[in-house]
C-alpha cells in the first residue's frame, strides 16, 4: 500500500507535475553494441532500446524494442521522489525508474509483464490475436519464438 506522506498527495496517480528529465532515452548497451560493431541492423536485438519521457506525468508513452516495435501505452507517474510506469489505465505498475544523474537513468522490469500480439490476413479477414512464447531465450527472459494465441479481434473487409 501506498501510505500518505507528508511529501506528496495520497493519490499519486493523479499528480501532474513537469518531468526535468522529459526527453529521448537511448539504451546503452545499443550505445555500446553501435560502438562495437558500427551497424545499427546488428545492434537491433536490444530489447528495450529507447523510451520517449513525456514533459509531464499521466502523458503517454511508449518503450521501443530495437527501434521498431513499439510495446503498450505507458504513463510516467511520480510517487513522492520515485517515478515509475503505469499502464495506460493507471491499474498495473509495468516498471520503476531511478534519476542516476542529468544524463542516465534507469529502468527497471517492475511487477508488470507487457503483452505481446500478432496479426495475420486470411482472405478478407484480419485477424488479430495474442502471442504465446513457442521457445523461451537462452537464460528465460525473452522469448525466441512467438505462436498465435486466443483470437481477441476479427476485422472483415467490407465489399462494395
Amino acid at each position: 500500500m501506498n501510505e500518505p506522506s507528508p511529501e506528496g498527495p495520497a493519490d499519486f496517480k493523479t499528480l501532474d507535475t513537469a518531468l526535468s528529465f522529459a526527453g529521448l532515452w537511448v539504451n546503452e548497451a545499443y550505445i555500446a553494441n553501435i560502438h562495437k560493431t558500427r551497424s545499427p541492423r546488428q545492434s537491433q536485438d536490444v530489447m528495450e532500446s529507447c523510451i520517449t519521457i513525456p514533459s509531464r506525468t499521466l502523458q503517454v508513452t511508449r518503450m521501443v524494442a530495437g527501434f521498431h516495435e513499439g510495446a503498450e501505452d505507458l504513463v510516467v507517474v511520480k510517487d513522492r521522489d520515485r517515478y515509475k510506469l503505469y499502464d495506460a489505465d493507471l491499474s498495473a505498475l509495468q516498471k520503476e525508474m531511478e534519476l542516476i544523474s542529468p544524463t542516465r537513468i534507469s529502468v527497471n522490469m517492475g511487477s508488470g509483464k507487457g503483452k505481446d500480439y500478432g496479426y495475420r490476413f486470411k482472405g478478407d479477414t484480419l485477424q488479430i490475436f495474442r502471442t504465446i512464447c513457442a521457445t523461451a531465450g537462452g537464460d528465460g527472459n525473452f522469448c525466441d519464438s512467438l505462436t498465435a494465441g486466443a483470437t481477441l479481434y476479427k476485422l472483415v473487409r467490407k465489399k462494395d
